[in-house]
């Protein structure tokens, strides 16, 4: 069977599990504890040295999940890929896989 028939008969999540285990893993824009250093110290100045391990990872919970409920990462994708899709047309690339991904 083609790799196309097969797409055909398997569910979204299993399509994506594949993928996935064929991308590498990496985290594309992270947000490092650097980054977090140097605003609590922007912030506070050097009473941030005072902060506990249990103040301290409470406000990296927070600010995670400031990100996760302000940063609908869809969008980002979704123009990351169309900028992609020219490319491969602009390269005039002749690959049935990016012939079938929609416009």
């Amino acid at each position: 069977m083609s790799p196309a028939m097969q797409g055909a008969n398997m569910t979204q999540d299993t399509l994506i599990e594949q993928l996935t285990q064929r991308l590498p893993i990496v985290a594309l824009y992270p947000i490092s504890n650097r980054d977090i250093a140097i605003a609590l110290i922007q912030r506070m100045g050097r009473a941030a040295l005072n902060l506990t391990p249990h103040e301290l990872q409470l406000a990296m919970t927070e600010i995670q999940a400031v990100l996760e409920h302000r940063l609908d990462h869809r969008e980002y994708i979704n123009e990351g890929l169309d900028a992609w899709q020219i490319l491969l047309r602009q390269r005039g690339t002749d690959d049935k896989t990016t012939q079938n991904a929609p416009d």
